[in-house]
């Protein structure tokens, strides 16, 4: 009897081990949004709009996304103010979040593939849901919490309403799986310099090198493994400024305390953050970045663990 009970689990074990890689990724509080908003049809004023937004969306999504909205001090009147200054865009976003419930094993392909060519590589979870255009991808833990009002954005979208800096990203990202691709580098990087806890106080972001690390080397693996690349729109500013950076890259210890100020557009900052990231590989590596042709499992590794710029310019002797 006991053996006949081993034997069972032995061959339960590899269908039990298969579905714990399985990612869980839901889009509920993308039909909670829509919900929602259907129901603004009944309001007689603003207070009504808000009422409705905020019962029947923020109280009601899930527990993952309500704690991403207060993180992020998202409001009911945010969303409300938001859908009068652009009506246009939220009526042509919306059959695009729709469709990502049917866009499971794209994600999950893509997800797989990483995890063959990273060791150790976590699955994460993924929760899609509606903010207030802000933020494409970010991750809690092992939680990739993407906002599909910006992420399943495509290049046909209406962007005429919109604003310069949200014209500069919309439809440019390449679509929610590589967003998804992207953010779940994010959730493999172990690495956090203890000096980086002094700029968040004082500056509230990393220092200019170690964010080139941090959003490059995500570039760098999706592109290498995937084919995909959320930001290769955004490095048009890094190529005009070219020469600019080429002449600060000479001198990277010069670059340690670099922080980029708040008078930078988002968009200015991450494209200078990525074209260091191309110079600084560029100096050792003897050849652009993205041209690679192969790419090797030491080298994702170092770029997912190596802590600071002075000990990624001294181990970033590889060639490829």
């Amino acid at each position: 009897m006991k053996t006949g009970l081993l034997l069972v689990l032995i061959l339960c074990l590899p269908v039990f081990l298969q579905g714990q890689t399985r990612p869980e990724i839901s889009t509920v509080d993308i039909t909670y949004f829509w919900s929602a908003f259907d129901q603004l049809s009944e309001a007689k004023n603003h207070a009504d709009s808000v009422e409705i937004i905020q019962k029947n969306y923020i109280d009601v999504c899930s527990n993952v996304y309500n704690k991403y909205i207060q993180r992020s001090n998202i409001s009911a009147e945010e969303y409300v103010t938001l859908f009068t200054i652009y009506p246009n865009y939220w009526r042509a976003i919306r059959p695009l979040t729709e469709q990502i419930t049917n866009r499971r094993d794209e994600l999950e392909t893509a997800l797989q593939k990483l995890a063959a060519t990273i060791p150790g590589f976590k699955i994460p979870d993924i929760y899609f849901g509606i903010g207030c255009l802000r933020q494409g991808g970010t991750i809690k833990g092992n939680t990739i919490i993407i906002g599909a009002e910006l992420a399943a954005a495509d290049t046909l979208i209406d962007k005429s309403e919109l604003s310069t800096w949200l014209k500069s990203v919309v439809g440019k990202t390449g679509d929610i799986v590589a967003m998804t691709a992207h953010e779940s580098i994010h959730v493999q990087q172990t690495w956090f310099p203890l000096g980086e806890f002094f700029s968040l106080a004082k500056h509230q972001q990393l220092r200019l090198l170690n964010m080139a690390i941090l959003e490059g080397s995500a570039d760098y693996i999706t592109t290498s493994v995937l084919g995909l690349n959320i930001n290769a729109g955004i490095r048009e500013y890094g190529l005009q400024h070219e020469c600019e950076l080429w002449k600060i890259s000479k001198h990277p210890s010069q670059m340690t305390h670099l922080i980029i100020r708040n008078g930078y557009t988002m968009a200015t900052q991450l494209a200078t953050c990525l074209q260091i990231w191309d110079i600084l590989l560029g100096i050792k590596l003897r050849k652009p970045i993205l041209i690679a042709k192969q790419i090797k499992t030491k080298h994702i590794q170092l770029f997912l663990n190596v802590g600071n710029i002075g000990r990624f310019l001294k181990k970033v002797t590889i060639n490829i």
